[in-house]
């Protein structure tokens, strides 16, 4: 897993520092730049197979200007990566600068550290661009790919993004048997955890669409079974679902928050599907009240072997339900150049009190986090009567403050 990223000089991300554990829900504003941290660990991921150029296409705002990828908030073109990453076998610190220009880009330096022992496993410092072949990171993929004594391999650096576009796809039987970063081929993926041969010590089909249907229900409370469709005719794949109805009908008809959830259960069930999860949003579509059942599933599948899971929310709900431990928040500060120019980039900060704290990350007061709970915005005048405004609504609100503040101090 990453224990440790720091990142300067990516897109509008500056002097990051963040320390990592298992499970991570980052918080904060719109545009802040939390999206960009994900794009900077697929952006490494990416480099174990592909150019410098080749991997810049698959990032946000870069794909026909690779330039794009260096931040615009200062005139150097360099961005610098630091990465801790391992797991209980082996730990590893991966360095990395890229310098360019409008025209050109090459990796200036790079080094591959065995943390355990502080010695270098190689160093780089020849630039290369348009192929990765003497790069650490590609040099060295049978040891980061391939050995399976460690688990959190760079090429399971994954990003999910999940859009019901994807998720309401059926697979053909030429498609990918795993999970896709927009939430395609569940249906394929299913398939293969419940009626193709295991490719590792896999459950039971019988239990791992019990389990899926259970976790459903808790969601729905109305899905109570759930079974894979193979139609040879039509070369087909597609998933059904069985309500309180007894009627079977195709996954597709279901909501986009169900089918978001479906997809991370189907993540969760997967015993193959192993490595760094940074989910956008999970939350989208999902009703508040079945947040805490959002929030079980994510930290299911944090807990799997070999799996870390990483979040992006907007959702004060999401983390109201997550232990102070477990929140990084990501908010704006400003810097002055010499010459006079201001800037804004983000901040990524633990909370006062916990490890990230004692870890040296920068920390965040619990008032901040409190603000974007509990946000009360201001009703202009000649503004309509909003519903927080009734009396019945303020007496309801703080009779279930009160009620919550009692459970707490008993």
């Amino acid at each position: 897993m990453i224990t440790r990223l720091q990142i300067d000089g990516f897109k509008n991300l500056v002097d990051v520092d963040i320390h990592f554990g298992k499970f991570n829900v980052i918080t904060g504003a719109n545009g802040v730049g939390k999206s960009n941290l994900f794009d900077a660990i697929k952006f490494v991921s990416l480099l174990i197979t592909k150019s410098i150029f080749e991997a810049a296409k698959e990032i946000r705002g870069s794909e026909r200007n690779f330039n794009q990828l260096f931040t615009q908030l200062s005139k150097a073109k360099i961005i610098n990566f630091q990465i801790a990453f391992g797991d209980n076998n082996t730990e590893f610190n991966y360095n990395l600068s890229i310098s360019g220009s409008t025209k050109k880009a090459e990796i200036s330096d790079e080094k591959l550290i065995n943390s355990q022992t502080g010695e270098p496993i190689h160093d780089y410092k020849t630039g290369w661009t348009e192929t990765p072949e003497h790069s650490i990171l590609n040099t060295f993929r049978s040891l980061l790919i391939l050995d399976t004594k460690n688990d959190f391999k760079i090429h399971n650096w994954k990003i999910f993004n999940l859009s019901s576009k994807y998720l309401r796809q059926e697979d053909s039987f030429n498609d990918s048997f795993f999970i896709g970063e927009h939430g395609d081929h569940i249906p394929a993926t299913l398939y293969r955890l419940t009626e193709m041969l295991p490719i590792s010590n896999e459950p039971a089909p019988e239990l791992v669409l019990s389990k899926l249907s259970n976790r459903l229900f808790e969601l729905t409370g109305e899905i109570k079974k759930i079974r894979v469709r193979r139609f040879e005719e039509i070369e087909k794949i597609w998933i059904e679902i069985k309500g309180s109805d007894g009627v079977w009908h195709n996954a597709r008809a279901l909501s986009d928050g169900t089918l978001r959830f479906l997809a991370l259960a189907v993540l969760w069930l997967d015993p193959e599907a192993r490595g760094v999860f940074c989910i956008e949003e999970p939350e989208n579509g999902i009703h508040p009240s079945k947040i805490p059942a959002l929030m079980r599933l994510l930290r299911d599948i944090s807990e799997k072997p070999g799996c870390q899971v990483i979040v992006n929310t907007h959702s004060p709900a999401l983390v109201a339900q997550t232990p102070a431990e477990d929140i990084i928040v990501a908010y704006p500060v400003q810097r002055a150049e010499p010459d006079g120019r201001r800037y804004t980039f983000p901040r990524f900060a633990g909370l006062k009190g916990t490890w990230r704290q004692d870890a040296g990350m920068h920390v965040a007061t619990i008032s901040q986090v409190m603000d974007y709970l509990d946000p009360v915005p201001q009703r202009y005048e000649g503004e309509p009567l909003r519903l927080l405004d009734r009396e019945d609504a303020r007496r309801l609100m703080e009779r279930r403050r009160a009620r919550t503040w009692e459970v707490t101090e008993d």
